[in-house]
């Protein structure tokens, strides 16, 4: 489960990719995720 934080155009490794930077209850740290790479997405309430 992540909660977002922001969604906008990231660079890495001079490669721009969409990108969500948020919360992961998984390992309780902020991390970013790349938008194309999202399988499955369900609204929590």
């Amino acid at each position: 489960m992540i909660k977002p934080h922001t969604v906008g155009e990231r660079v890495y490794s001079g490669k721009s990719y969409m990108g969500m930077e948020g919360y992961c209850h998984t390992r309780q740290e902020n991390m970013i995720f790349r938008i194309d790479r999202i399988l499955d997405l369900k609204i929590a309430e």
